[in-house]
This record gives C-alpha cells, sequence and structure tokens, in this order.
C-alpha cells in the first residue's frame, strides 16, 4: 500500500467517526482533526450557514491548532435543470464533508446521499465553487 493508498483508507476512518458524530441535518459542524492521535474534536456544532462558521474568528485559530479541519453541511441534491434541488420531485438529503489540510492547500470532499451506502469523494482539482473559495481562505 502506498502513502496516498494509505492516507485515503485513513480518512475513510475518519469519516464513518464524523459520519456518528453530524446528526443534526440543519446544522453544520467543526471537527479538529489531530492525525497522529486519530482524535476528533467537535469544534463547533449549531450554526446554521457554514459560510458563518468558516468566517468565524475561532475556525482561523483551530486551523492553526490541529492537522486538518471538517467541515459539515446538510443539503439537497438533484439531477439538473430549472428547479432548485429543494424544490425538484427527485431531491435527496445530501451530507457534504470538506477536510482541509492545514500543512497542505488541499480540499478533499466526501458526499454521502440519503438512502444510499457509497460516500462520492471528490478531489481538490475537481472541487469549484464559491464554499471551496471560502475554505481557502482560511490558508
Amino acid at each position: 500500500m502506498n502513502d496516498t493508498e494509505a492516507f485515503t483508507e485513513w480518512l475513510k476512518t475518519i469519516h464513518k467517526s464524523i459520519l456518528d458524530l453530524s446528526k443534526e441535518q440543519s446544522h453544520s459542524y467543526l471537527y479538529g482533526i489531530d492525525i497522529y492521535s486519530n482524535d476528533i474534536q467537535t469544534l463547533f456544532g449549531g450554526k446554521s450557514d457554514i459560510y458563518d462558521l468558516i468566517g468565524a474568528n475561532s475556525t482561523k485559530a483551530y486551523f492553526e491548532v490541529y492537522d486538518m479541519l471538517s467541515f459539515v453541511t446538510f443539503g439537497w441534491a438533484a439531477p439538473p435543470g430549472d428547479l432548485s434541488p429543494s424544490d425538484h420531485p427527485e431531491k435527496k438529503r445530501v451530507m457534504l464533508t470538506n477536510y482541509l489540510s492545514h500543512s497542505s492547500k488541499y480540499l478533499i470532499s466526501a458526499l454521502d446521499f440519503s438512502g444510499e451506502q457509497e460516500t462520492l469523494w471528490e478531489y481538490d482539482d475537481s472541487t469549484k465553487g464559491t464554499l471551496k473559495e471560502a475554505l481557502y481562505e482560511l490558508y
């Protein structure tokens, strides 16, 4: 197993713990992760807006303390079209977890859709948008 595969397996283990911690689907969460001890600390739980959570002064301070931060938010996903995802008849609830490393400017996202067992992983080069930009402002 190479370093990338080992990291991916480690992150999947961490992600299972994050899934268990993030129960209230109307809030955003922030977790601090120590990669050497596998310790996960809940830093914030209960902000309704992910951008408020990212922009909080304490979030920048936490980014200096922990090896990795995990930002969790919930929303709706639906096939592309004229309707917003929340109004679409085929909508699904989605939990978006963003992992941001302190040591390198790299973002990994995990999407967990209601009713599906598999997590969809997206890596930095495939991620774009205002959320990524807001997260990168922490650097």
